[in-house]
């Protein structure tokens, strides 16, 4: 057990922090101020990545929703189904 703690914390490195051990990580966070605001900007523009990814899916799920429904909506009897499907859902 005590291998495996050591094994994680001193040789394995972790992608989360460029891919270092965390004792290497840490000294060099505490020692190198240039290292530290690389790593908070590429952790800044990761984050506004990730916002902007999950943003551009609720955009194009909601063209794909409006798509879907413009085109039951032109199907004769399709409002039945659509008030059925949204207001009675199967269990």
């Amino acid at each position: 057990m005590k291998y495996a703690f050591t094994d994680y914390n001193t040789v394995r490195p972790h992608s989360s922090i460029n891919y270092l051990p965390t004792e290497e990580f840490e000294k060099r966070w505490n020692e190198d101020w240039d290292f530290r605001k690389e790593f908070l900007e590429n952790r800044k523009r990761k984050d506004e990545r990730r916002v902007n990814n999950r943003n551009e899916k609720k955009r194009r799920l909601r063209e794909i929703s409006h798509w879907i429904t413009e085109s039951l909506s032109r199907i004769k009897g399709a409002d039945q189904f659509l008030s059925e499907l949204l207001f009675y859902p199967y269990e």
